[in-house]
């Protein structure tokens, strides 16, 4: 995950390892297999490169924590 989004956005990406936080789950799947196989669905984006590319995008039009005022939203479908 940590690579994924260093190579999509260009920039270094800290990594901190620590131990679980209280309510942090043992574990995290993000799998469409099961979906995928009872309802026939798919995602639109399966790749994780393309998720972290919306993101990012998104993060640098309306990061409202770096700049109060929105960018022009990008034009065409992300």
């Amino acid at each position: 995950m940590i690579e994924a989004a260093r190579l999509v956005t260009g920039r270094e990406v800290e990594a901190i390892e620590a131990p679980r936080r209280a309510g942090d789950p043992p574990v995290v799947v993000a799998s469409s297999k099961k979906i995928r196989a009872e309802l026939g669905w798919a995602p639109r984006k399966p790749e994780l490169s393309e998720m972290i590319s919306d993101a990012w995008v998104w993060m640098q039009t309306y990061s409202y924590a770096r700049d109060p005022e929105p960018r022009p939203r990008p034009k065409g479908r992300m």
